[in-house]
């Protein structure tokens, strides 16, 4: 009698809490001669059932505060009408002239299971876009020949994916037009199959030795790759840029090790903790491995392989140089042998002082190293300047595990002495402003483009605070998030580069801007961006520009993205 009564009692309690809703939904259907009565029928009872469920949420997402409920319909629909109970079939027709079927349904449904789901459904509904933004980033690197922007990008939306039960069925239309859990991870390893990784210089010296290696993806020079090799007793990492890395062996190391192993890195894993989405990701799933990330050992032989550039088209106003009888390229020459013997100074007088002063803070950057004994240089005249490039370096640092490897350009002014010392921009990305139309600019203002971004770049890495400040106007305005703006909107040009963003703002002055940054230059032992993508907008008939550059900041202690967006005119020097 006692147990009777408590189950009573219980199921008082259970009804009592449940907020019960009585609801109903029809849809007349008309089907194909490919269809049977059957199928056609469960169609249409499938979309009664969604157009009563659709009718419910929309209603009490009116009286809730639900952001952006539109985004997240198709999910909170198809998974609320699993929650449908005693389902009454008001109506239930068919005309068969018309090969229709009417149903019209009522049914109860449960409004805080329904709450509930929206608020789960609140995040996860992010983590499509996130998703999404992902999967398209990948296949813009890809494209670009920044292998290693790719498979983080790649392997970022693969982790949500994984983490997330309902975008386990996403797909974007661009992208193999297949379920992403299927198609992103046959091409990461499309990537990893086209990575090759050759010796192209060793050299050893009083118990050391230093290999150089090309890195290719299908041919062509990779413009980004890290990557960990096997040191004899421990992994180390190393950041390739323009399909150059080198590697060093100590000790014992030197001289037992034969063969190379190498795995190329796609986790990212010093990236993850600043994206709050994919650190909840990767704490859920530690690793998803990819065994093809293993490259097979690799022989300590030189082999001998022509260079291979990137292919470059450029237009008649660049003057191209004999290199083998070129001036320039003599006092280039002369610079790396200072460089090669430690002997700076002999090279001072082809400097001017602030060119020699830009040559010593980049040598002291983090024990610069020539990568290649040859490099293979080019150059162009621009105005009264001409231009050599690029240099292979290597940069180390006493304090941390970290390599970088760089492309160095020397610009030369009216009197052929080096005026300024950049780290470049890949191949590609120089190329992907070279290469816009006439109406976008003279290939001298391009040029300039490209000059000023080396600059930018160069300027980070150098901790020079007054050159980035004097980038910026007084009224300028920064919104970390990470976008800087200008003072002034230039024709909506802001709004079309910032189209379909999601930013959170948090504003703060140019003073207070460079006084944070400062901070951040004392307190790292090294700074070195990556730049990952980037996008130019012209104002019309004017010589203005708008540069949006996605960038990764890597340093001894921070290692954030950051997204500045600024005006620049090649021309008259527009400053934000």
């Amino acid at each position: 009698m006692k147990r009777v009564m408590l189950y009573v009692i219980l199921t008082a309690v259970l009804c009592f809490s449940a907020n019960i809703k009585t609801i109903e939904g029809e849809y007349l259907y008309a089907h194909s001669d490919n269809e049977s009565k059957i199928d056609a029928r469960n169609m249409a009872v499938g979309l009664a059932k969604r157009d009563a469920v659709e009718k419910f949420a929309t209603m009490i997402t009116s009286t809730t505060v639900v952001e952006n409920y539109e985004m997240k319909k198709d999910r909170v629909v198809a998974n609320s009408c699993a929650m449908l109970r005693k389902i009454v079939y008001l109506t239930d027709t068919y005309d068969g002239a018309k090969a229709e079927y009417y149903i019209k349904i009522s049914a109860e449904i449960d409004e805080d299971e329904v709450l509930k789901l929206l608020k789960e459904t609140a995040f996860t509904s992010d983590l499509t876009n996130k998703i999404s933004d992902l999967v398209t980033s990948g296949m813009s690197a890809e494209k670009s020949n920044r292998i290693g922007d790719a498979l983080k990008n790649y392997y970022w939306a693969y982790l949500l994916i994984k983490c997330d039960e309902y975008s386990k069925e996403m797909k974007v239309e661009d992208f193999d037009k297949r379920l992403l859990t299927i198609a992103i991870p046959e091409r990461m390893n499309k990537l990893f199959s086209g990575i090759e990784y050759k010796v192209k210089s060793i050299k050893e010296n009083d118990g050391s030795k230093c290999v150089v290696l090309c890195i290719t993806y299908n041919g062509q020079p990779v413009s980004n790759l890290d990557l960990t090799y096997y040191t004899g007793d421990s992994w180390s990492n190393i950041k390739s840029r323009n399909g150059l890395a080198q590697i060093d062996f100590f000790g014992h190391s030197a001289e037992s090790v034969s063969r190379l192993m190498i795995k190329t890195e796609y986790k990212y894993e010093n990236l993850l903790k600043f994206d709050e989405d994919v650190t909840r990701a990767a704490e859920k799933i530690t690793h998803i491995p990819f065994p093809n990330a293993g490259y097979p050992p690799l022989a300590l032989i030189v082999e001998e392989t022509k260079p291979v550039a990137a292919e470059v088209e450029q237009d008649e106003p660049i003057e191209k140089i004999n290199i083998e009888k070129d001036i320039y390229i003599e006092s280039v020459s002369s610079v790396l042998e200072a460089i090669k013997s430690a002997k700076y100074h002999e090279a001072k007088h082809i400097f001017t002082d602030n060119g020699y002063q830009a040559f010593t803070d980049l040598i002291m950057y983090g024990n610069a190293v020539l990568l290649l004994d040859k490099a293979e240089l080019t150059t162009y005249k621009l105005n009264d300047q001409t231009v050599v490039r690029s240099v292979p370096m290597s940069f180390s640092f006493p304090r941390n595990d970290t390599k970088f490897s760089e492309n160095v350009v020397f610009t030369f002014n009216s009197e052929n002495q080096i005026d300024a010392v950049t780290f470049a921009l890949s191949d590609i990305a120089a190329q992907d402003i070279i290469s816009k139309p006439d109406s976008f600019g003279t290939i001298e203002e391009k040029i300039q483009l490209v000059q000023f971004m080396e600059l930018y770049k160069t300027a980070y890495c150098l901790k020079q605070a007054d050159y980035i400040e004097s980038i910026f106007a007084d009224n300028a305005l920064i919104i970390v998030g990470r976008v800087l703006k200008p003072g002034e909107k230039i024709d909506g040009m802001y709004d079309e580069l910032s189209k379909g963003r999601k930013v959170k703002y948090d504003k703060m002055g140019k003073k207070e801007y460079i006084n944070r940054l400062k901070k951040a230059f004392n307190s790292n032992e090294f700074i070195n961006i990556n730049f990952e993508e980037n996008s130019i907008e012209k104002k019309n008939k004017q010589k203005i520009y708008a540069l949006e550059i996605k960038q990764y900041y890597n340093s001894t202690k921070l290692q954030r993205r950051r997204i500045p967006i600024f005006a620049h005119g090649p021309a008259q020097h527009q400053r934000t």
